[in-house]
């Protein structure tokens, strides 16, 4: 082992050692250019409505006329996180924004305005209210229908649309907010996705439901039914069972798959669009109830988060409640009282146990295991491309062990050594964390 890592004398670069930091230099450059590609992409991303709002909407719509691509634009319609399909495709009688396949005479340049200001002019017929209930809960959606009891509203977020007994609303009124979000153009990948999307819009709407169909991907991602059990969910017995360790689950929860993008209290999330809860104004509703709701559907471009049971969602609602709402963000926070735990939907389950899976943990990695992995408490000793050997003998690999060695594979140093425990399984490809590394 000594002399593998001897490392040549001063004064006399070996051809092998030369070769060996030319091809150091060659990795690091071309690391680094990925790098940078990578962030000016996503810095890209970001900013395109920006970027297209300075453009004339006139040019745009020529733009659009003489270099949209339809079909290209077919598929970015139908990509989950933009939504479009869900709102815009009528299912089992839903409609919750206008048949864009409706044959009609229509300027391209107001295609480019509805994409980019979805506000600028609504549809009548779909336009959006926001309804104040006595027990102080607020519902926003499409208006679906008004009589003298009742209003009806919907969103993509609900399994149907909502009755709602003139009774109950302490207040309620329309708004000149489009339910169509804004920021959607941030979704895209750069100006020719945007223009390809424009051009979609304008073939059917010249072309109509026949246009529309054959352009439609074949391969369209679908989300699978809701579980049975969601219809039946004790939603109140749920809540008013929530504790100090459904307060832990829920952090850690929070911390492996929504910190990346809505951030903590001192650090913003990845996402510009994603809501900051310990600031921000609640979009769907800040009641517990809705707060499920808004995980089990979606909302505005966050999909469905449809891998957690409702114990696991109503977990997590009570952390991002009692961590960031209710010290930070006061005005947004909700009081559940028995009157609303009362009102909420009646049900007989609270769905399957949460399972906790780490198989990682328990993986046999054979004698040697390559990752990044820091050996320190401040980010001074990290080692990119470590090596960890195991010290001792024994069965189960190379994480069943006592003591650990750890070498880096391009400094050839020594980067560490280590006892009680392997590491932590911090990162993407283990937890599930993003930014974090063992």
């Amino acid at each position: 082992m000594h002399a593998l890592f001897a490392q040549p004398n001063a004064g006399s670069a070996t051809p092998c050692a030369v070769f060996k930091i030319k091809q150091i230099s060659f990795a690091l450059g071309a690391i680094l250019l990925i790098f940078f590609s990578a962030t000016q992409s996503w810095a890209q991303q970001q900013r395109l409505e920006d970027e297209l709002n300075k453009v004339p909407v006139s040019e745009l719509a020529t733009a659009a006329k003489k270099f949209g691509n339809p079909r290209r634009g077919a598929i970015a319609f139908y990509q989950p996180a933009l939504n479009c399909a869900r709102c815009h495709e009528s299912a089992d009688g839903r409609q919750l924004g206008p048949d864009l396949t409706e044959k009609r005479a229509v300027e391209i340049a107001h295609l480019v305005e509805s994409v980019l200001s979805p506000s600028k002019q609504i549809k009548k017929g779909f336009e959006s209210v926001q309804v104040l209930l006595d027990d102080g809960r607020q519902i926003s959606g499409v208006l679906v229908e008004e009589n003298a009891k009742q209003l009806v509203v919907d969103t993509i977020e609900q399994a149907e649309p909502l009755k709602i007994d003139k009774d109950q609303i302490d207040d309620w009124k329309k708004t000149k907010l489009s339910s169509m979000p804004e920021g959607l153009a941030n979704q895209l990948s750069n100006r020719q996705q945007f223009l390809d999307l424009v051009s979609y819009l304008d073939a059917i709407a010249v072309g109509g439901p026949a246009v529309a169909i054959q352009l439609k991907p074949s391969n369209i991602a679908t989300l699978a039914p809701l579980p049975k059990y969601e219809s039946r969910i004790d939603h109140a017995g749920i809540i008013e069972g929530l504790d100090e360790a459904a307060l832990d689950r829920g952090k850690e929860t929070y911390r492996l798959r929504c910190a990346s993008c809505h951030g903590t209290v001192k650090e913003e999330g990845s996402m510009p669009t994603s809501l900051r809860f310990s600031s921000g104004k609640f979009k769907n509703g800040n009641d517990p109830y809705r707060m499920y709701q808004t995980l089990t559907h979606g909302y505005g471009m966050m999909i469905p988060q449809r891998w957690m049971v409702p114990q696991q969602k109503y977990e997590v609602i009570h952390y991002i409640r009692e961590h960031f709402v209710k010290p930070h963000n006061k005005p947004q926070f909700f009081e559940t009282t028995e009157s609303y735990l009362a009102g909420l939907p009646s049900g007989d389950t609270r769905g399957p146990k949460p399972v906790v899976s780490r198989p990682w943990t328990a993986m046999d990695y054979g004698s040697s295991f390559i990752n990044t992995v820091e050996v320190s408490r401040d980010g001074s000793n990290i080692a990119q491309k470590g090596i960890t050997v195991r010290l001792d003998d024994g069965p189960g690999g190379v994480e069943s062990g006592k003591y650990w060695m750890m070498y880096d594979h391009d400094t050839m140093r020594l980067a560490g050594a280590w006892t009680d425990g392997f590491i932590d399984y911090e990162g993407i490809h283990f937890n599930g964390t993003h930014g974090r590394h063992p």
